[in-house]
């Protein structure tokens, strides 16, 4: 009888721990695409593109005129809030890496960024 206790305890530790390290349910093709769709409704973005796979977000503006360096932060912080709202979960970013780069037509990449699981995003000039 102790054992039998004992073994449907340790088995309810066990699925509550599966339960609880369980990645969310993200449908990471709807996310990006509705963040796609978002950039491309504003003035300063030309278009943009996006691959993902089980754990990276790769997206780009494309950009006719070089944001400064400010406004290049800017559109980085928007594209990680974005994602984030659109996967509907606050965890968005404990499950994903990214990487982000903006455009320019004659320039080429000017501005990249990453985003690692559990670290700040860090952006660069090229």
């Amino acid at each position: 009888m102790k054992r039998r206790i004992l073994l449907l305890n340790l088995l309810f530790l066990f699925l509550l721990a599966v339960a609880c390290n369980q990645k969310p349910e993200i449908d990471i093709s709807k996310t990006v695409g509705m963040t796609e769709d978002y950039f491309r409704q504003l003035d300063e973005i030309s278009t943009t593109s996006a691959a993902y796979n089980k754990e990276k977000v790769k997206f780009r503006l494309m950009v006719e005129k070089p944001p400064s360096k400010e406004e290049a932060s800017a559109m980085f912080k928007e594209i990680l809030n974005k994602l984030e709202k659109n996967s509907h979960t606050s965890e968005f970013w404990n499950y994903y890496n990214g990487h982000f780069d903006i455009k320019s037509y004659e320039n080429g990449v000017i501005f990249e960024a990453n985003k690692s699981i559990g670290e700040d995003m860090k952006s660069t000039t090229k």
